[in-house]
């Protein structure tokens, strides 16, 4: 009974597109001047007339002067293909997914000794075209799990290698102790003018700042390095001109890299990443006007030279160190 209902259903979709394509009919072969000249299109025009005439004969369909006759046929035609294909779907998981997949397991609990035809070939064949052929929908895990491949495979055009510098002041906290506020806004905005203008002459890609440290994103560690190198060495020549504050600035600096979702429009804070937490801890771990950074990110390898190991370690990543004592020595 389900599939002969099924089959009327199919039979009724069927024409029910035919009666959408009849309207659209309607409205399209009359702006044609020269319809007479092709037969078969003399034939469909008369039959959306012959449709249309029975509709007007059943509800009116002229208003204002404008008859909405064929635009009725449409917008009926797709509300009933919408309901049939929602029934049809329903008959669908009724006779494949509950009466049939239900008969099979039954089948096979009560007749344990035969063999599991279920994973035989041919019949793994059968269902394939049962499903083709009824239109069989794909779940909506199937739908989703789809979704998120594609997404996927969207977000890799953006997965690029890069490399983050992370910098920190030493006891900012003390270093505003007892100070007014006009100071310590004053000589803060001097030190991060003071950062930013190293950062910018060696071609930083994206920065954020927090009141006393900054993250920082590079293309290359190269880029990454000589700046950390650069805020340290020339620290010294800072606390000089700003030494009417009292204190001097100390800071800490870690280098890591790692492969992260990268978008110029996006952020620098929005970019979340185990890469830039493992620069931050690195930084963290750094002794004053010391700069650490992690054994994978230092390239090209020979810069390995530059820098002498640490005896830290962090998420069992081997750390190297550099200060101004390496740069006056580098023996």
């Amino acid at each position: 009974m389900h599939k002969f209902l099924l089959l009327v259903l199919r039979a009724l979709s069927f024409a029910v597109t035919l009666m959408i394509a009849l309207g659209v009919a309607g409205i399209i072969l009359p702006l044609f001047d020269d319809i007479g000249k092709s037969g078969w299109m003399v034939h469909i025009l008369s039959l959306s007339t012959q449709m249309g005439n029975l509709v007007e004969s059943v509800m009116p369909t002229v208003v204002k002067g404008y008859s909405l006759t064929n635009g009725l046929i449409i917008g009926t035609g797709f509300l009933l293909k919408f309901l049939l294909n929602y029934v049809t779907r329903k008959q669908w998981v009724y006779i494949y997914h509950l009466k049939y997949l239900t008969m099979h397991h039954r089948l096979h609990d009560a007749k344990p000794d035969k063999p599991d035809r279920e994973d035989s070939g041919f019949s793994i064949r059968i269902r394939r075209w049962m499903r083709k052929f009824f239109r069989y929908r794909k779940s909506r895990l199937e739908k989703l799990q789809g979704k998120i491949a594609k997404l996927k495979a969207e977000l890799d055009h953006f997965g690029r290698e890069l490399v983050f510098l992370s910098i920190d002041v030493v006891d900012s906290a003390k270093m505003k102790a007892k100070k007014d506020q006009v100071s310590i806004a004053v000589y803060f905005k001097k030190y991060k003018e003071f950062i930013h203008r190293i950062l910018k002459e060696n071609d930083m890609l994206k920065a954020s700042w927090t009141p006393d440290g900054v993250m920082v994103c590079f293309n290359s560690f190269n880029d990454a390095f000589a700046a950390a190198k650069k805020v340290i060495l020339q620290l010294g020549d800072f606390n000089k001109e700003q030494n009417s504050f009292g204190h001097e600035f100390r800071v800490r600096c870690g280098i890591n890299a790692g492969y992260v979702l990268f978008d110029e429009a996006l952020a620098m804070e929005e970019i979340a990443s185990h890469a830039v937490d493992m620069a931050a801890h690195v930084q963290q771990m750094a002794p004053p006007n010391t700069l650490y950074v992690t054994r994978h990110t230092i390239e090209p390898k020979h810069l390995i030279t530059q820098l002498i190991p640490s005896v830290d370690r962090i998420e069992g990543c081997e750390l190297f160190r550099w200060n101004e004592e390496l740069h006056k020595d580098p023996d």
